[in-house]
């Protein structure tokens, strides 16, 4: 058999550009892969440092439940009182007010529970969380890797100053991994301390697939119905009855995802977490982490003078 001449064959495919192409395909799933990573290893190491919070918080507490009530506004030994913390009214009773309604809020969960002696608790885990807390161009900006792991300077800033403090609980469950909240403690009980932190997300396309914006985290899949009751309000569409009325809706949607989430319950300790709303708007995604830690309460039978 007799090959045609070239000439005679049919021409070839152009190739020009297909290396090209073949890198952009598998270039994509690796660079996602990689962001995935980066974020995986930037929460371990959050992890770390939730659980190392959660020992300072221990060793803390075991001293000062049962120190001089001088140190601490009279607070009773062994107790953490109802009064004198500021915890923030619930966020989404906030905006209800916008519409000239109220929600239920109250209870009497761990956010119930402060006082001075708790304060000085909650600095001691404050302390090392600095270290892995977003700086406010994290907060507002997720652009980039470098970003996401941010400067210690501008980290540790924010972190004791403002951002702890509204993304911080900490809670004293009556057992390990228990859900009941103890406040009052007695002669060389064992007391366990958890530290509850909001961990923030901020590589690139890796945050939105493995984290959550924190509205969503509190509210559950009432976050979605928010969004849209704002979007029509800002466009007109909304009458502000017919708002109050889904808030409400959307009020009770989320005391049922509070009640299946423990962990949720257990922040309302902190001690501003309304501003956590703010950062809706930036598109900040946080993880919830916690960390516990026991000790044998350090008390003495005698009375302080």
């Amino acid at each position: 058999m007799t090959r045609k001449p070239r000439s005679e064959e049919a021409p070839l495919a152009p190739e020009a550009g297909a290396a090209y192409v073949e890198f952009l395909i598998a270039f994509i799933p690796l660079f996602i892969m990689f962001l995935g990573m980066v974020q995986m290893a930037l929460m371990y190491a959050g992890d770390l440092v939730v659980q190392h919070a959660a020992s300072r918080a221990a060793r803390a507490a075991v001293v000062v439940l049962d120190d001089d009530p001088r140190y601490y506004d009279g607070s009773p030994r062994r107790q953490l009182s109802r009064s004198g913390f500021s915890s923030s009214e619930d966020g989404l009773s906030a905006i209800l007010s916008l519409f000239g309604a109220g929600s239920g809020g109250g209870g009497g969960g761990p956010g119930a529970m402060g006082g001075p002696r708790l304060a000085t608790i909650r600095r001691a885990a404050s302390l090392p969380l600095a270290s892995i807390s977003p700086s406010m161009q994290q907060l507002v900006r997720a652009d980039s890797v470098m970003t996401a792991i941010g400067s210690p300077e501008t980290r540790a800033a924010t972190g004791v100053f403002v951002y702890n403090d509204s993304a911080m609980g900490v809670t004293f469950p009556t057992s390990p991994g228990g859900t009941s909240y103890g406040e009052s403690f007695r002669h060389g009980q064992q007391v366990t301390t958890r530290v509850t932190y909001l961990f923030h997300c901020g590589v690139p396309l890796a945050s939105r697939m493995m984290c959550d914006t924190y509205p969503t985290i509190r509210l559950g899949p009432a976050a979605a119905l928010v969004e849209g009751i704002v979007r029509d309000a800002a466009s007109g569409s909304l009458s502000w009855e017919a708002a109050a009325e889904r808030l409400r809706r959307v009020d009770e949607s989320r005391r049922r995802h509070e009640r299946d989430e423990d962990a949720v319950g257990e922040l309302e300790t902190a001690g501003a977490s309304d501003l956590m709303y703010l950062t809706w708007a930036t598109g900040s995604r946080f993880k919830v982490m916690r960390g516990e830690a026991t000790m044998p309460l350090q008390s003495a039978r005698y009375e302080y003078r």
